[in-house]
């Protein structure tokens, strides 16, 4: 007896993309450096068609119910959480956020492979999503995130969301295979990827390139042309001293413009550009709101694929019963699966695997779940999602420090010594470090249980809190090596202080002895006599002074150690 598959009625998807902003190196100029990196500098390089929104500006007046609600569902966000998270949420000195005004829905052709027996009839399948907001966040001082939350009412099996889950986050191509249709001309195309990705605007127009996946033909010219970028691209960001921004496909690069997401943009001589630089793999994090028929007949493998983010499939478990022991235990957030007998509402549940989140019900549960206007569906929206961004904020800006220690590591060519960078950008770092601990960085968002035991979960996931240990120690040891450094540094200073002092004291003994009035009459040459004595005790006197001058100089130069 053939069962059929799950069906979603209504999902919600939202793709968050998390990248570090730095200054783009200008021609000839070097490395580019993102110390002093400000807000207000960020702010005047994001220019049309994004625009700055406070996303919990209350509006000047309402016309209708639904407006009503949607004016006050940012109290409902701002009142779940601390006071010392909310800042991170709207205050202008720490964070920032734009919205797209013109993308207005997203056209997507998934590639289905012989695992969904659903599907295996329908190699490509076509979907367009309407856009329900497209917002950039940055963080102060260098942290992006790019979220496009998508929706759509249309009943649809699970097999079709999976795929979707799966492909749509790809920022570009993880590696590259060959389809194996025999009835056809091998193709390639992009693994893990949909075939062809659109962002469209209200008239139905192509908003920059699109997001191509496969190459038409089968030419060994054509396949380079189209993953050939990709590759190179990861390569040349293993160079040093080159700073290789990581790829993106061309949807990703016409959503982020104008900011500079490729080493082929110009970098403007009149005005400023910045660079976006990935933080993480070709997958970027989703959340997801579910709706199922009946939630009840999803089954375990189902759950795995959906929490895991993982393509859809026909086997029973897509992992060995030992690897899934403690899935539920690990993943499930089961506070309301309720079983039949215990109760008659309708049971949901939250599955956390860190870059994916997955809040699942039955779409029939209009009082609850379904409900848009202070339910489920509201509480993912601006509850869930928020907490998504402060956890993929923190774990982003660990990556970023990560990184900056990885990159001021280096090697003499010509020694081979270990090279450590001046204080000054150490100090830098550190203070950067201190912000965040101050300012970003808790382990817990909100005073309600639930928010709690979620957002520990969400952290456990991503491995943020070990992450901070890890960064926390490295940066305690290169501070504490280069204050030894420093203080070597100052004590041979002190040493030198000690034999010039000592030079000195011996001139004076000796101008002591012999006086130092110049004998009166024609001065004789240097080498003549006691005049010589004078000659050359003043000269030693002078040279030992201008010793003595720069060695303070190079002392008082320092930059200030850091606050005790």
């Amino acid at each position: 007896m053939n069962i059929s598959p799950p069906t979603v009625r209504h999902f919600l998807h939202a793709i968050c993309v998390p990248f570090a902003l730095r200054r783009s190196p200008r021609p000839n100029a070097g490395a580019a450096r993102s110390e002093g990196l400000h807000l207000d500098e960020i702010a005047s390089c994001i220019r049309a068609p994004w625009e700055r929104t406070d996303p919990f500006e209350m509006p000047a007046e309402v016309r209708s119910d639904t407006d009503l609600w949607n004016a006050l569902h940012p109290m409902q966000a701002l009142a779940y959480f601390h006071p010392h998270v909310r800042p991170l949420l709207g205050d202008p000195e720490r964070v920032r956020c734009w919205r797209h005004r013109d993308i207005h829905s997203l056209r997507v052709e998934l590639r289905h492979g012989p695992w969904s027996e659903a599907l295996k009839d329908r190699p490509v399948i076509e979907l367009r999503l309407p856009v329900l907001r497209c917002q950039l966040w940055v963080f102060q001082p260098d942290i992006g995130l790019l979220m496009l939350e998508l929706g759509e009412d249309r009943a649809r099996p699970l097999d079709e969301v999976q795929a979707l889950l799966d492909t749509l986050r790809r920022l570009h191509a993880p590696y590259v295979d060959q389809s194996a249709d025999s009835s056809r001309e091998p193709r390639w195309f992009g693994g893990h990827c949909p075939k062809r990705v659109e962002l469209l605007d209200r008239e139905g127009r192509v908003i920059g390139r699109p997001g191509d996946f496969e190459c038409q033909t089968h030419a060994p010219a054509e396949v380079l042309r189209q993953f050939g970028p990709t590759a190179r691209a990861l390569r040349h960001a293993l160079e040093p001293d080159r700073q290789a921004l990581a790829p993106l496909a061309a949807h990703w690069r016409s959503l982020l413009a104008p900011l500079r997401t490729g080493d082929d943009q110009p970098v403007p001589e009149d005005r400023g550009q910045l660079d976006v630089c990935l933080l993480g793999d070709d997958r970027a994090p989703i959340m997801n709101w579910l709706a199922f028929d009946d939630v009840r007949q999803v089954g375990r493998g189902d759950w795995v694929r959906t929490c895991f983010a993982d393509a859809p499939g026909s086997d029973r478990l897509p992992y060995a019963q030992g690897f899934l022991a403690d899935f539920e235990k690990r993943h499930a957030y089961d506070r309301f699966w309720y079983e039949p007998t215990e109760t008659s509402d309708h049971p949901s549940r939250v599955l956390v695997s860190g870059y994916a989140f997955i809040y699942a019900g039955d779409a029939d549960c209009h009082y609850f779940f379904a409900n848009e206007k202070n339910g489920a569906h509201a509480i993912f929206r601006h509850i869930h999602i928020p907490m998504g961004l402060i956890a993929h904020m923190q774990k982003a800006r660990l990556l970023r420090l990560a990184q900056q220690l990885s990159d001021i590591a280096g090697r003499d060519h010509r020694s081979g010594q270990l090279t450590l960078p001046p204080q000054r950008e150490i100090e830098n770092i550190y203070l950067q470090f201190i912000e965040f601990t101050q300012t970003g960085w808790f382990d817990e968002a909100t005073p309600q249980e639930q928010g709690q035991q979620l957002f520990a979960m969400w952290q456990r996931e991503l491995g943020t809190a070990r992450l901070y240990e890890q960064m926390r120690q490295s940066l305690r040891d290169l501070y504490d090596y280069s204050e030894l450094r420093s203080d070597r540094e100052l004590n041979q200073s002190v040493a030198w202080f000690g034999l010039i002092a000592l030079a000195l004291s011996i001139l004076a003994v000796v101008t002591g002895l012999y006086g130092m009035n110049v004998p009166e009459g024609n001065a004789p040459s240097p080498a003549e006599g006691l005049p010589g004595v004078f000659w050359g005790v003043s000269g030693v006197g002078l040279l030992c002074s201008g010793a003595a001058a720069r060695l303070a100089w190079r002392m008082f130069r320092r930059p200030d150690r850091r606050p005790r």
